[in-house]
Parts: structure tokens; C-alpha cells; sequence
């Protein structure tokens, strides 16, 4: 299925992350993947981030410091799993809005300040990628 474009394409977006802002990087602010991590070399539990630049945003930090709030709380408490499973199952439009918030966080243009996001960043060279979801029989 292709999904329509949507505000969330626009090549003019730009971000306070510098990394999302070169063309020769994968993870601008046009494209916010999920994934699940853990800082490398930790025997931390795995958790669900989004990719920007070079960074990673905790969204199981975010979900705890407030930052998620204005989403519904099923979003809020999927953000605090081990695996994209939960979130997956809540269906599309969850999964979008969360990163239309995401996006709102690491704008310029927002009016929000960097610091708000910022704190809940890692960098990925700090970060080893961990299954993103659980494989059920």
C-alpha cells in the first residue's frame, strides 16, 4: 500500500539535530524510523526509540518525563516496552501520531525549545540495535 504524503514530507523541514539536516544522512527529519536499543555494552532492557541523524530519541524516557503527554496513553505506555509489538497493534494512526510529536520535538520551527527533546537523546555510536519486535508462532 502507499500511504499519501502529508506535511510530514516536506523537504524544507529542518531540524536542531545538525545531522538530520545533511542530504547525505538516512535519518532526516522526513524519515523518523522506529527501532528498538540499548547503549552499548550496558545490560540495560531493550527499548523503543525513532532514528534522527545521528541520534536516537528514548521515546521509554520521553513517555517518563512527560514529553508524550499529549498522546493518548495506550501510545504513551507502548513507548515503554521492549518491542515495537504494542505499538504496532495500536494501528496507524497511533503510530503517526506519535511521530508527528516526535517531529513537532526536533523541529525548527516550532517554537519548542531543543532542550525539551534533547535530554532524551543517544547517540547511535553509543547504541547497539536490539529485535525490533517479538516473532510469535
Amino acid at each position: 500500500m502507499i500511504w499519501p504524503l502529508n506535511e510530514t514530507h516536506d523537504p524544507d523541514l529542518r531540524s536542531w539535530v545538525e545531522a538530520a539536516n545533511d542530504a547525505a544522512n538516512d535519518f532526516p527529519i522526513q524519515n523518523l524510523p522506529y527501532g528498538v536499543f540499548r547503549r552499548r555494552n550496558s545490560d540495560e532492557p531493550p527499548r523503543i526509540g525513532v532514528a534522527i541523524g545521528d541520534q536516537i530519541l528514548d521515546l521509554a524516557l520521553c513517555g517518563r518525563n512527560g514529553f508524550l503527554d499529549r498522546l493518548p496513553r495506550e501510545v504513551v505506555t507502548a513507548c515503554q516496552e521492549a518491542s515495537l509489538n504494542a505499538l504496532m497493534a495500536l494501528g496507524r494512526a497511533r503510530w503517526t501520531a506519535l511521530r508527528q510529536r516526535v517531529r513537532r520535538g526536533v523541529r525548527t520551527d516550532t517554537g519548542e525549545a531543543s532542550g525539551a527533546a534533547a535530554r532524551f537523546l543517544i547517540a547511535m555510536n553509543a547504541a547497539e540495535m536490539c529485535l525490533p519486535a517479538g516473532i510469535r508462532n
